[in-house]
């Protein structure tokens, strides 16, 4: 059966996506909390936020967070501002709490999820992406054609590594089409 990505339709779906998260933020020991916890945050409940969902068989394999450039806060403005690296009038949108389960890791399913994204963020007029990444996912999203907005720090709050990375949404969209 095919991976089905898309907004989660219902709570099940969300409360599915944040157990995802915390099963692999927290399970794999990136941040400290319970895995029996649902993962989410402030973000999560802004009206700017929406999660995305990779679903197999009606069980979420992967989870997206998009946030509108329009966003009243952003997953990354307490940090640092990506906004000084991208043109002027650049419409910045953010990404954040990727993940994909393990047992379906070994495919593109997270490379689907950040393509995903992408493209409803281009949908809303988003020219630029900023997302917190994983030091060992930095190669990854340099093969996507990511690159550093700002130098790595340690997250203040969860203390653990993050590379701020960004991206022009468009570059290389009318190569692939």
């Amino acid at each position: 059966m095919t991976v089905d990505i898309r907004f989660a339709a219902d709570d099940r779906e969300h409360r599915a996506a944040y157990r995802l998260r915390a099963e692999v933020f927290t399970g794999e020991g990136i941040l400290a909390r319970s895995a029996d916890e649902l993962l989410f945050d402030t973000f999560d409940t802004l009206p700017s936020s929406r999660t995305m969902v990779a679903v197999k068989d009606r069980q979420v394999v992967g989870t997206v967070r998009v946030t509108w450039a329009d966003a009243e806060a952003s997953p990354v403005q307490e940090w640092f501002d990506p906004t000084t690296v991208f043109p002027d009038g650049a419409v910045v949108g953010y990404g954040s709490m990727l993940c994909v389960a393990a047992s379906h890791r070994r495919g593109t399913l997270g490379l689907r999820l950040v393509n995903a994204a992408m493209a409803v963020q281009r949908k809303r007029g988003t020219t630029h992406g900023v997302a917190p990444i994983r030091p060992e996912a930095e190669p990854i999203f340099r093969r996507l054609g990511w690159f550093r907005v700002a130098e790595p720090f340690d997250h203040p709050i969860e203390r653990v590594p993050v590379v701020p990375m960004g991206a022009d949404l468009w570059a290389g969209v009318l190569a692939r089409t």
